[in-house]
């Protein structure tokens, strides 16, 4: 019985620590957070559904001097597209990629030895950037001053054409 009680405990415990990596949103950063917002660029129209404007599993990666120091992710986003950061430093360039859990190229990046131009080159199939919503990327420059928000603009990677017949 004594063995039961520790495994609950430790199993209840591990459940716990597996639950951090989604972290719940409140209106204000904490202190040291970067609140990002994240938006939809050129999504015109009634065309635009809510599909088109959908941003799951976000990866942010931070670049400095043209090597990348920092990644994070996956972000959840909440409904207006917040989400935080934990910088370890204020200087270079955001990168974000939503919708992209399905490159796989992603998982060869290395802080300290990737370089921007290799980050640039990465390429993904079509299937990879549709897959699960449309693959979007937006940037932003940090500065050194301590700013606490930021709107970063996500354009979608991938056109899409609607037809209308007039037969």
């Amino acid at each position: 019985m004594k063995y039961n009680f520790i495994a609950c405990c430790l199993f209840a415990s591990l459940l716990g620590a597996g639950c951090t990596a989604e972290t719940e949103f409140s209106d204000t950063p904490a202190a040291g957070q970067l609140s990002v917002i994240l938006q939809p660029a050129g999504l015109q129209g009634t065309a635009a559904t809510t599909d088109d404007k959908r941003m799951n599993d976000v990866k942010a990666f931070r670049f400095d001097d043209g090597q990348l120091q920092e990644t994070y992710g996956p972000l959840v986003p909440g409904d207006d597209g917040r989400c935080y950061l934990n910088l370890a430093d204020n200087r270079g360039t955001l990168y974000f990629l939503a919708n992209a859990s399905q490159v796989t190229a992603l998982e060869a990046l290395v802080p300290g030895a990737t370089t921007l131009d290799d980050f640039l080159a990465l390429s993904a199939s079509t299937s990879d950037m549709t897959e699960h919503g449309l693959l979007m990327s937006g940037r932003e420059e940090l500065d050194s001053q301590s700013a606490s928000e930021l709107t970063v603009a996500m354009t979608r990677s991938v056109a899409r054409i609607d037809l209308e017949s007039t037969d």
